[in-house]
């Protein structure tokens, strides 16, 4: 079986891009990908995509995808993986920022694991923000797609990735860095804003990006900018580039964690 073969979606909510990602990916891929839009929650988002799914195994696009390998579809699934209970996270290379990692990535999922997973708002304390324990999620080393997050999706990106440091010390410095140290100024400076957001008592829980929203601004308050520079010039990871990026021969082969970096200065 071919990842062509699966169920692809789409999934939306408020990305200003979407619609034109969703035509200009059914255009490129030719493949009658199936689109999740509105459902609030990232929990609620990929359930509904296992409800709808017809097979057992099925493939998510977030909305800031812009553009997908066409080797991707032709990737072959091995036995292993299609009796796995696993969600396999492909890579994605985010051109503002020269990173490739998981974020905004393609991902392979396992229809009753997703079912059955609690995560991000359904979790009953309201602060699980990843899928990786309940949906036995397993990190890949090769990149598939592209991604171009807008204004607004830095910021939350941001907000989602410093409550994430300051609450589970789980954020990987080097990803927090890249964000500053290689995206243009006006993006960084939507980036700061969110990380900041993250550590003021705004009493926002981690999941209600719409609350958040509604406290954003353009153009953006200064203090949070700079609020925001402030504290993450004390994550500066020195080197976040990711140049010539070379896939491996096995599609399913594991994210060893072993990258080259390029020093660039804050």
């Amino acid at each position: 079986m071919l990842i062509r073969d699966l169920d692809c979606f789409f999934l939306s909510y408020d990305e200003p891009d979407a619609d034109s990602n969703f035509n200009s990916l059914v255009a490129s891929s030719s493949l009658p990908l199936r689109r999740i839009h509105g459902v609030k929650g990232f929990d609620a988002a990929h359930k509904a995509a296992a409800n709808a799914s017809t097979t057992e195994r099925f493939i998510t696009i977030d909305a800031d995808t812009t553009e997908i390998d066409p080797n991707f579809w032709n990737i072959n699934l091995p036995e292993h993986v299609l009796r796995s209970i696993n969600t396999y996270h492909f890579k994605a290379f985010c051109p503002s920022t020269l990173l490739v990692y998981g974020n905004g990535s393609v991902k392979l999922w396992n229809k009753l694991t997703t079912l059955n997973m609690r995560s991000h708002e359904s979790v009953r304390n309201g602060t699980s923000i990843e899928f990786h324990s309940e949906a036995h999620s397993v990190n890949l080393w090769n990149k598939y797609s592209t991604t171009q997050p807008s204004d607004w999706c830095l910021l939350r990106a941001a907000f989602r990735e410093g409550f994430k440091f300051r609450t589970f010390e789980r954020t990987n410095r080097k990803f927090i860095s890249g964000w500053m140290l290689n995206g243009k100024e006006s993006q960084a400076d939507w980036f700061a804003a969110g990380y900041f957001a993250s550590h003021r008592k705004l009493k926002i829980d981690i999941n209600d990006l719409d609350k958040l929203k509604k406290l954003v601004h353009s153009p953006l308050d200064s203090t949070w900018v700079a609020g925001g520079r402030k504290l993450i010039r004390h994550l500066i990871h020195p080197g976040i580039s990711f140049s010539n990026w070379e896939n491996n021969s096995n599609p399913f082969a594991p994210d060893t964690g072993v990258v080259d970096f390029r020093i660039n200065e804050f």
